[in-house]
Formats: C-alpha cells, sequence, structure tokens
C-alpha cells in the first residue's frame, strides 16, 4: 500500500496547503496555480 498524496484539479500538482476550514468544510490552496477550493484529487503513490 503506498501514501496517498492530494493534487490540484487544475494543474495536478500536489503543491496544496491548507487554506481553511470550520463551518466552511475544508479548503486548499494550490501553490502553483492558484486555485483554491474544497475539491481535490487524492492519488496513492506506489511503494517503490
Amino acid at each position: 500500500m503506498g501514501r496517498r498524496v492530494l493534487t490540484c484539479p487544475q494543474c495536478g500538482s500536489p503543491d496544496l496547503y491548507y487554506e481553511a476550514g470550520m463551518i466552511t468544510g475544508k479548503k486548499y490552496h494550490c501553490k502553483r496555480c492558484d486555485y483554491i477550493g474544497a475539491f481535490v484529487i487524492e492519488i496513492e503513490e506506489e511503494d517503490e
């Protein structure tokens, strides 16, 4: 089983950070394309 990585839905970058939370739910901000939103793609990387 590999590790799970959150990626940006617009550019595919894993350079996301947690932006906000609480009542609005989780929001992430992409450092590469400036995407801000709750929808992110979770991928599983294979162990070598």
